[in-house]
């Protein structure tokens, strides 16, 4: 697949970039179409906005205040992927569960992600409590919404986080958009909630940025 990464801008200037801090400057925004860069500025400040309308969500549904959550997410960083899935015709699906990998089986690194896919069916997929693997349909109108990393261990264990993968198109290109509403860089993330007796997971705190740039650099190859 081809993709674009975004992730929240910092300008040359600022001093997290003069210190070096790890996937902070600015955007290699594509020169065209030149209406990407406003239109994804504004597509991220409505996904911001969502983010932070789900997480009063979550706090209210735990019997938190409606802010609960504003402390974790006052300066809160995002990541944004524009992916391209060309189709590959010569794909022959043998056994019946391969697939061709667009995507390997992986879960998000932050709290919440929101897919923006096209209608190019089956391709992406999500493994449900009994292990099977199961497609996530398209439809029209709405996002998938994706679990991620730091909700599983604020919630301690009681929100899992998603692992999903996405198979190789054979027909016709797709393309999604993924939105990954995250803490802050800095934010120290621990298990909040209490569950069952007997149910809680050996959790530790972690530091976001710490978990983001683990999963990053071992990923890509960056020059």
């Amino acid at each position: 697949h081809e993709g674009i990464d975004l992730m929240k801008e910092y300008p040359n200037d600022h001093p997290f970039v003069k210190e070096g801090k790890p996937l902070h400057g600015p955007n290699q925004w594509p020169s065209k179409p030149e209406s990407l860069k406003p239109i994804m500025n504004e597509y991220k400040n409505r996904l911001l906005k969502l983010g932070d309308q789900m997480m009063s969500g979550i706090a209210l549904a735990n019997k938190l205040p409606i802010d609960y959550f504003e402390p974790i997410f006052k300066d809160g960083f995002w990541v944004m992927r524009l992916v391209m899935y060309p189709p590959q015709p010569q794909l022959e699906r043998q056994p019946k569960d391969d697939i061709g990998i667009g995507v390997g089986e992986h879960t998000d690194y932050g709290f919440l992600t929101f897919v923006n896919q096209d209608s190019n069916k089956n391709c992406l997929q999500v493994k449900n409590s009994s292990g099977q693997w199961i497609a996530a349909h398209p439809i029209r109108g709405t996002f998938i919404v994706n679990i991620g990393d730091m909700l599983r261990i604020w919630s301690n264990g009681l929100y899992q986080s998603t692992p999903h993968r996405v198979d190789q198109p054979t027909e016709s290109l797709r393309c999604s958009n993924g939105f990954f509403y995250e803490p802050g860089f800095d934010q120290f993330i621990e298990p909040k909630l209490e569950v069952e007796p007997g149910k809680a997971l050996p959790f530790k705190r972690v530091k976001y940025g710490d978990h983001l740039c683990s999963k990053v650099f071992s990923n890509f190859q960056l020059d």
